[in-house]
């Protein structure tokens, strides 16, 4: 059966998606892809229970892609800040008659957008012609079923990084808020860990 196309036509993840977020640089693109093909594998041996489509054809070249480049032992380039990626993930309970479908959904904002959309306005100045993303990005994050949030560990311990630290302050105020309305489950995911193996 061909995918259907199901995210909103302006652009936009379907609501109630798993989505996956973080600052530039965190590890979202590998994180999500690899994801993916850990959910390939896992339904391909488990057909009965559970299948997994692509809702674009763009969503699984791009997860292809860069997978392909991790098996040969090179690291994807930086993504353009332009693609929205989704997946189905449909669980079967007897024979068809009941189903629950999810939607991961990676969305693939520019970094600055996200900078933008938690930032210390006393630190950064707001750009305005990044308003209508910012505005997406922080409603996307109140409308998901559930958030995956990839910070690079590293930025969190040296000390540098006053800009991720900020963000991370206001994007956990904003689910906060979102919890008192039956908002997002929230799931943290440190990459590049090691960074945090001599901390106290």
């Amino acid at each position: 059966m061909p995918a259907k196309r199901t995210q909103d036509p302006t652009g936009r993840a379907k609501p109630n998606s798993y989505i996956f977020i973080g600052p530039p640089r965190a590890g979202k693109t590998v994180f999500f892809a690899t994801a993916i093909g850990a959910l390939q594998h896992v339904c391909s041996q488990n057909a009965r229970d559970f299948m997994l489509t692509n809702e674009t054809h763009a969503s699984l070249e791009f997860v292809d892609g860069v997978l392909g480049k991790l098996g040969d032992s090179r690291w994807p380039e930086n993504t353009t800040g332009r693609g929205i990626y989704e997946f189905r993930l449909v669980r079967k309970r007897f024979c068809w008659v009941f189903e629950r479908t999810d939607f991961l959904c990676y969305h693939d904002y520019g970094g600055e957008v996200f900078e933008q959309a938690f930032c210390d306005p006393k630190r950064l100045m707001v750009d305005p012609g990044l308003a209508g993303q910012v505005q997406q990005l922080t409603e996307e994050i109140a409308g998901a079923k559930g958030v995956f949030l990839l910070v690079d560990a590293a930025g969190l311990v040296d000390g540098k990084s006053v800009q991720l630290r900020d963000s991370l302050f206001f994007l956990t105020d904003l689910l906060a808020k979102c919890r008192t309305r039956q908002g997002p489950k929230v799931a943290v995911i440190f990459s590049k860990k090691d960074a945090l193996a001599d901390v106290p």
